[in-house]
């Protein structure tokens, strides 16, 4: 018996792309908090512009390359995004802290974009992940 694998399936462009698209709107997000004033507190305005500026470098990269490890770091910033996000809502973030969702609409939006970020990268990881199938050929007469 001869056993031929089958090519495993693409990803399809749509899911990076989607990814990329919404990793930009977080950094967008954070951009405009930063410029409209987080710029002056301590610590968190430079996180804000760092992490404007990561989602947007992580953005063109999982567009154009579309490797797992790529698409790893958008899960990790998109992660930590979230993490900070509940932090400052909660037991506070390096002596920041922000009530329910405020500012708003910039607090609601980024937290759906980043949790929508978060499951589209996870659709393009299991997508990866997909098995190939096996199919046994005979080889000659049984």
């Amino acid at each position: 018996m001869r056993t031929v694998l089958t090519s495993r399936p693409r990803l399809p462009v749509a899911l990076p792309l989607a990814s990329a698209g919404l990793l930009a709107a977080g950094g967008w997000v954070h951009w405009c908090l930063y410029r409209h004033g987080y710029r002056y507190i301590p610590t968190i305005g430079p996180l804000f512009m760092l992490n404007a500026l990561s989602s947007l470098t992580i953005a063109v990269l999982v567009a154009v390359r579309r490797e797992l490890l790529v698409r790893l770091a958008g899960v990790v910033l998109t992660g930590t995004s979230l993490v900070a996000f509940v932090a400052s809502r909660t037991v506070g973030l390096l002596s920041f802290r922000e009530r329910g969702l405020q500012p708003a609409p910039q607090a609601p939006l980024v937290l759906a974009i980043e949790v929508l970020a978060l499951v589209v990268l996870a659709a393009t990881y299991r997508w990866d992940r997909a098995l190939t199938k096996t199919i046994s050929l005979p080889t000659g007469p049984p």
